[in-house]
């Protein structure tokens, strides 16, 4: 039997958007057929589109459930967007902390998910998480249902970056939104980290000047030596796989997915949340190029052999596939 899923994204162009446009250009699996959702495009339709599908895979649970408060009992409880929707029908997943931990995760204190939160992904078919520390936490708090399904990359799109540190001056790069500059430490971390290694930052971010359209980030990856990450959390962040698959060593905060792709000291390193301890790495890859072009080399490697989207599509599909089993 062939069953049809739905994957539901809030827009086009981002996170979610990349994930599932990944499993339908990478989908063997003949038993599954997919379709793509915007919510913010087709809101008033989604009704009517969702009840011509088997199951429906909102692909960040905050597209299906939303937190309320209780002045009276200031109880927090996390209701269905869309009443309509039967939870035992659907799959959805957890990408960030950021989405419920009051901005209290750090590279070294994890936040225990909201009971209420846990209770009611407990409701759905299915759950995935895109790193290892997020499905461990989840996990120990009680969500059963929770299965790691790491994020992948098109190493055919994002391919290696062949004259990395030829420049006198190295290229440290950054790709993000400023709106969640209290996270990712855009101005906090990465430009006083790049200013005090007297290095050249390159951003990729909305507005100023400095957004780069979908289309010409391969280009933008092309022209950086190293990537810096020094965010506060991460669930698995599609911007470092993408430097990572360019050929391009990564500085990293230990957080999530970058924890699992990252051999420190092999083909990047991880560091604290210390614009010293940043400014200390990027240093020494500009003493030792050879290191940092041999870093970057290996980070190309550990990419195609662990995180291309044709291997992660399949522990994608493998989830999506299981998760019907399950309910049949």
């Amino acid at each position: 039997m062939k069953y049809k899923v739905l994957l539901i994204c809030d827009c086009r162009n981002w996170a979610y958007d990349a994930i599932a446009k990944n499993l339908v250009k990478y989908n063997t699996n003949l038993n599954l057929s997919f379709e793509i959702f915007y919510l913010k495009e087709a809101r008033d339709n989604f009704e009517e589109t969702s009840g011509e599908f088997d199951y429906l895979f909102f692909m960040g649970w905050q597209n299906l459930f939303e937190e309320k408060k209780s002045f009276l009992t200031r109880r927090v409880t996390y209701e269905k967007i869309f009443p309509f929707v039967d939870t035992s029908k659907v799959i959805t997943g957890i990408h960030s902390h950021h989405s419920w931990d009051n901005r209290k995760t750090m590279p070294d204190l994890s936040i225990d998910p909201p009971i209420a939160l846990v209770e009611a992904l407990n409701s759905c078919l299915s759950v995935n998480a895109v790193s290892l520390r997020l499905t461990e936490l989840f996990r120990k708090n009680g969500l059963a249902n929770v299965v790691y399904t790491q994020n992948g990359v098109d190493v055919h799109e994002f391919t290696q970056n062949e004259n990395i540190g030829e420049r006198e001056k190295l290229h440290v790069g950054f790709s993000g939104s400023l709106k969640h500059d209290w996270r990712k430490g855009i101005t906090e971390f990465i430009t006083p980290a790049v200013e005090e290694a007297e290095m050249e930052l390159v951003k990729a971010v909305s507005g100023k000047g400095e957004f780069v359209p979908l289309e010409e980030m391969p280009d933008f990856y092309k022209n950086l030596d190293v990537y810096l990450c020094a965010s506060s959390s991460e669930g698995f962040s599609l911007s470092v796989l993408e430097a990572s698959s360019s050929g391009v060593p990564v500085i990293s905060t230990k957080v999530g997915g970058c924890e699992d792709l990252i051999e420190d000291g092999v083909n990047g390193f991880l560091v604290d949340r210390s614009v010293n301890k940043m400014v200390e790495k990027l240093r020494y890859l500009d003493q030792n190029r050879e290191t940092l072009s041999t870093m970057g080399q290996k980070n190309r490697s550990v990419v195609e052999s662990n995180y291309t989207w044709e291997k992660s599509c399949k522990i994608w599909i493998d989830f999506i596939s299981g998760s019907i089993q399950k309910s049949q």
